[in-house]
């Protein structure tokens, strides 16, 4: 996405992918218990994303990372451990 403009600022998506791996990471450790702060950690990137939009993030790039923050977030609701 960086390499197609959708994303102009490389931080923002370094920052994006920290959250990401952050929850990851939380799941990994806590399991069941993690599922919140996972949600919490993938709900702050969401809202990092609508902040930038039309500023560091196009519409376009929006709707795909919003989605795949959606995903996870309901692959996570969904999954028992």
């Amino acid at each position: 996405m960086y390499l197609y403009g959708q994303i102009k600022n490389r931080g923002i998506l370094n920052s994006i992918k920290t959250k990401i791996e952050g929850a990851q990471q939380i799941l990994e450790k806590q399991k069941e218990k993690g599922k919140t702060p996972a949600i919490n950690k993938l709900s702050a990137a969401a809202h990092e994303i609508q902040g930038q939009t039309g500023k560091q993030l196009d519409e376009d790039g929006l709707k795909i990372i919003q989605g795949f923050i959606n995903s996870l977030i309901a692959q996570i609701k969904d999954k028992t451990f």
